[in-house]
């Protein structure tokens, strides 16, 4: 009767921990771009999808060799919301911008840390939009330290990754 009432035990913690649990689940890699779904029932944003990528290419003077880079498309399924972030593996130096440049026209993104986003959701959408139909993109961050990097992104597989990411948060 012991191992019983154990067993039950186990099997319910198993049960309550996968329900609270976070999923995140690669979907679909198209060439450099990755497609994630990520879904927490207890989180108010609800199921969120992302389509990223690393650079194809770093230059700069940071020196860190071990700095992993990247751009993050990020979609909410609540409300259908899709934001643009870009991560290039040091802090950012207080008060910059980080300095995209799709298809020769620049976007500027604002820093926090490590991060940088879009000012607006109209820029996202632009930011997107130019995404979807160019085949390189440039990010220039100034570190903290003084320091700068210039990573270059390949677009390929983006538009099918992208689209991947819309079907799967509806």
């Amino acid at each position: 009767m012991f191992f019983i009432r154990v067993f039950f035990c186990v099997l319910l913690t198993f049960f309550v921990l996968s329900k609270i649990a976070t999923a995140q689940v690669i979907e679909d890699v198209y060439y450099n771009w990755t497609v994630f779904e990520y879904d927490n029932e207890l989180s108010s944003d609800g199921k969120k999808c992302y389509v990223t990528s690393f650079p194809v290419k770093k230059i700069g003077n940071h020196g860190n060799l071990k700095r992993k880079p990247y751009i993050l498309i990020t979609r909410f399924a609540k409300n259908k919301k899709e934001e643009v972030s870009v991560y290039s593996g040091y802090d950012y130096k207080p008060s910059s911008n980080v300095h995209m440049l799709i298809d020769q026209e620049q976007f500027k993104l604002f820093t926090h840390n490590d991060l940088a986003w879009s000012k607006t959701a109209e820029i996202d959408k632009k930011v997107i939009s130019k995404m979807l139909n160019a085949s390189i993109i440039k990010v220039r961050g100034d570190s903290a330290n003084s320091t700068y990097s210039v990573d270059e992104y390949s677009l390929k597989g983006f538009g099918r990754a992208y689209k991947r990411m819309k079907d799967i948060c509806k």
